[in-house]
């Protein structure tokens, strides 16, 4: 992905506007830095970015993905617009008849970022669909249901 064309305009208080390109002649925001820092980042220690690593680098064992050469875990990271977010106060899940309790945070995905990330995953897990919770452009994480064991 050539990012090298990303500006950003911020209004000046006279009206004037400052441009920051990042081609080297003028610094860009540390917003951008910030942002670009997230959508390039690759790989440390558990933590992945799935659109930016090869899928030999996680081993498949029985459904879960871990770190290649290591009994860790693997974390991974994506890059997305919040949607909303109940990682703090938690949400209800379920049914009216049964209804548990549940932490979330939905993200509109970048499409790119999606595309790359669900072919590292399904090459990974060595599928040839996934299935989750996308629901009108929306992607949504979520922990299982408070006191559930297993």
């Amino acid at each position: 992905m050539n990012l090298s064309v990303i500006c950003l305009i911020r209004k000046r208080k006279k009206g004037t506007h400052n441009i920051f390109y990042n081609n080297g002649s003028y610094s860009y925001h540390i917003c951008i830095r910030r942002f670009l820092s997230g959508l390039n980042f690759e790989s440390h220690r558990c933590y992945f970015n799935p659109a930016r690593i090869s899928p030999s680098a996680l081993l498949n064992n029985k459904g879960r993905l871990y770190v290649k050469n290591s009994r860790s875990v693997a974390i991974l990271i994506t890059t997305g617009a919040v949607a909303h977010c109940n990682l703090i106060a938690a949400a209800h899940g379920g049914t009216t008849a049964a209804p548990f309790r549940i932490k979330n945070i939905s993200l509109y995905p970048l499409r790119q970022e999606y595309a790359r990330t669900a072919s590292c995953i399904g090459t990974a897990l060595g599928v040839k669909s996934l299935y989750g919770p996308v629901s009108g452009g929306i992607m949504t994480f979520s922990t299982r249901k408070e006191g559930a064991n297993g």
